[in-house]
């Protein structure tokens, strides 16, 4: 006996079948079909569409079901006990005829399996209609796609040893106008005047974050010569830094009137900056007279100053008079005026080594898909694979705090891929894969679809751009470092086209190494900050060989710094990391799409406009805002033109699908022409034997020119 041509069936997420039994709700692992088809089932039509976004395919019904008779009474107990979150699938085979050694038969094949949406649930008399939605992975992924996840850094994650960045800090310092005397008086005896005066400090341009100063407000006045207890210094250091001073046209006036010509060296002044011991670090001026003289100067020095915790500088100016026993006939003084000036010290720091906490990618992925499928699918990926080294953490994990979690929806970490790599999303085997984009078409397993009747050749404008954004997001970090910042975002233009549009390949990732080391000294310790970046996915490059531990050193792994040596535009290339994420090599990674989208144009130049932070870097060669060839950039894996026609759709179109999403389908024109194409648009109506409309998406091997001579079926 023949039987119907399709099967329905009702099931809840572990795969056990509804049906009515004595006027309640049932669950078996038995298969029980419903007793009465769905009406309006003769009208299914299941599209597959390439979601832009991932460069996979979506699965689309479309049309609402109406349930009848034991269909209705299943949703209507589901519905009204559990509400409109319950699951519930509707699953639909076909009917295939099976032959073998002369003798016939039937047997079912699943078509698909759908997802019934109860929030579009319509009770209507003796009928319940619902929408229908792909189950699997599209659904979850529409649902939680944009979802923020908390991901933890916990016994998974590997250490990543931070041994920081130099930064750079200036502060400028205004010196207001300043006097200072000694006197000897007319006595008998010999007499002696000595003073120490802390100049008026006056800080006006501080930045100094994470480079181990303070800088302090000093007023002016006479201080005792012993500086172990004094309040009076204009910088405390809290670790290692190399301090560059640059002292510019100080005013300075000179003068005494001594003239005792029974002694030498009888007046002088120094003006000098001292440490905490009393130890002169730098004389700035000097000058002793026997004799009446004055001068009035303008003071340039430059000098560097190396640093340690706990040392403090004090800005210093020492007068000095004395007479001998044999003149008193005259008070002698000295006198000196400092005038104001801007004083700059340039600091140079390095944080100390801290150990941080980092996920692998492939890690977080799993634990991400785990979280958006509610742990129904597994994940596997080649490229994430390859990119270990590219490892995952947060401000706080920057920080080195316990207990620190990456906030990270799918989307957000997808992005980075699609950024970095060219990469899209999909499921084969059953499991969900991030790969590059080139990777997920089989150019050598080529459905053919044979000969067609009527072609439609298309421009894909939906794809087409004239201006990029690629990169990452601008943290607002200011001053010198944060200008330093070279993972930010880049402009490009094509200039004039037709198709005038732009393309956003920016992520919302952090991977700026300026970022990565401001959050780490600014922060580091604490248990409470009002940073918005605490939670924040930040990438660094590592390299790929484990470091042991050793004693309270745990084993880890170093940031990656083999791109450093010969880069230029960096104020200190040594220390720096992430070169190999820059936005260059991002547009070069992504080179094969934009080549790809922007056929015939291998002669137009990517021209580079603009960029949020700094441009000038040079590295390994390569010259990031460098305008580049559109033909120089990458291989193209498509061609931009879309195919239309139309063709009965074979049986095993969805499992072929399912297989490869973005499977590669072969077909002839009327003059026997091949050409092949990309799943762009598919479906099926399953009981119809009627043409459906295929839209393919143009390969990159497949020749045009035949098309020249093409006039129709």
């Amino acid at each position: 006996m023949q039987g119907s041509e399709f099967l329905y069936f009702l099931t809840d997420n572990n795969n056990q079948f509804y049906s009515i039994a004595n006027g309640g709700l049932k669950l078996s692992a038995k298969p029980v079909p419903l007793e009465f088809s769905p009406d309006g089932w003769q009208e299914v039509s299941i599209q597959n569409i390439r979601d832009k976004n991932t460069f996979s395919v979506d699965r689309t019904i479309s049309s609402p079901y109406t349930f009848v008779e034991d269909g209705a009474d299943i949703l209507k107990h589901i519905f009204y006990k559990y509400g409109v979150n319950a699951e519930v699938n509707l699953i639909i085979c076909h009917q295939q005829l099976y032959c073998s050694g002369g003798e016939y038969g039937f047997w079912y094949k699943l078509l698909t399996k759908l997802d019934v949406d109860l929030s579009t649930y319509n009770h209507d008399g003796f009928k319940v209609t619902c929408n229908l939605l792909e189950g699997g992975f599209p659904k979850y992924f529409k649902a939680n796609k944009n979802t923020t996840y908390e991901i933890p850094l916990d016994d998974l994650a590997v250490n990543v040893k931070m041994d920081g960045i130099v930064l750079h800090s200036q502060s400028t310092f205004i010196t207001t106008n300043d006097g200072v005397s000694a006197t000897v008086f007319a006595s008998t005896g010999p007499n002696t005047a000595n003073v120490l005066y802390a100049l008026t400090y006056y800080n006006t341009v501080t930045e100094n974050t994470g480079t181990n100063l303070v800088y302090n407000n000093v007023l002016g006045e006479a201080i005792p010569f012993d500086l172990s207890s004094s309040n009076k210094n204009f910088i405390d250091a809290t670790g290692d830094v190399e301090l560059h001073v640059n002292i510019k046209d100080y005013p300075l006036s000179f003068s005494t009137n001594m003239h005792d010509l029974n002694i030498l060296n009888t007046s002088y002044a120094k003006l000098y900056i001292k440490n905490q011991s009393g130890t002169i670090i730098r004389t700035i001026y000097e000058k002793e007279s026997d004799v009446p003289f004055s001068e009035d100067v303008l003071i340039n020095d430059s000098f560097v100053i190396n640093l340690v915790a706990g040392d403090k500088l004090f800005f210093l100016l020492e007068v000095y008079v004395r007479k001998s026993e044999f003149d008193t006939s005259q008070n002698y003084s000295v006198v000196v005026f400092t005038g104001e000036s801007d004083q700059t010290y340039d600091s140079r720091a390095r944080k100390e080594t801290t150990y941080i906490k980092a996920l692998r990618p492939l890690d977080l992925f799993a634990r991400l898909i785990d979280k958006v499928t509610d742990g129904y699918y597994e994940v596997d990926s080649t490229l994430l694979d390859l990119e270990k080294h590219k490892v995952w953490t947060c401000g706080n994990g920057i920080r080195g705090l316990s207990d620190s979690f990456i906030k990270i929806s799918l989307s957000d970490f997808f992005g980075f891929w699609d950024t970095y790599k060219d990469s899209g999303m999909t499921v084969k085997n059953g499991k969900v894969i991030i790969e590059e984009r080139y990777n997920l078409i089989n150019n050598s397993d080529v459905k053919a679809l044979g000969q067609i009747s009527s072609l439609k050749v298309t421009p894909a404008t939906d794809l087409m751009f004239n201006t990029l954004k690629i990169g990452y997001p601008d943290k607002q970090q200011e001053g010198t470092n944060g200008k330093q910042s070279f993972n930010n975002t880049f402009e490009w233009s094509l200039g004039a086209t037709r198709v005038v549009k732009s393309l956003d390949k920016t992520c919302k990732v952090i991977t700026d190494c300026y970022s990565v080391e401001l959050t780490r000294v600014t922060f580091d310790g604490k248990d409470t900050t009002d940073s918005r970046q605490d939670n924040d996915p930040y990438v660094l490059h590592i390299e790929s060989t484990t470091r042991p531990a050793d004693g309270d050193i745990p084993e880890h792994f170093r940031l990656d710094r083999s791109l450093n040596t010969g880069t230029t535009g960096l104020l200190e290339p040594d220390t720096v990391f992430n070169l190999a994420l820059t936005p260059k090599r991002c547009m070069l990674n992504n080179g094969g799409y934009f080549r790809s989208v922007l056929d015939l144009m291998d002669t137009s130049i990517f021209k580079f406009t603009t960029s949020s932070k700094n441009n000038a870097v040079v590295c390994d060669t390569l010259i990031e805002k460098e305008d580049i060839p559109v033909g120089l950039i990458g291989t193209r894996y498509f061609k931009p033109y879309y195919f239309d026609f139309e063709l009965i759709a074979d049986n095993d179109l969805l499992d072929l699908l399912d297989e490869n999403p973005l499977k590669v389908f072969s077909f002839e024109d009327v003059n026997n022409v091949t050409y092949k194409g990309i799943a762009e648009k598919v479906g099926i109506e399953p009981n119809y034997n009627k043409n459906q409309t295929y839209k393919l998406l143009c390969t990159s091997d497949t020749d045009l020119k035949p098309l020249i001579d093409y006039y129709g079926g």
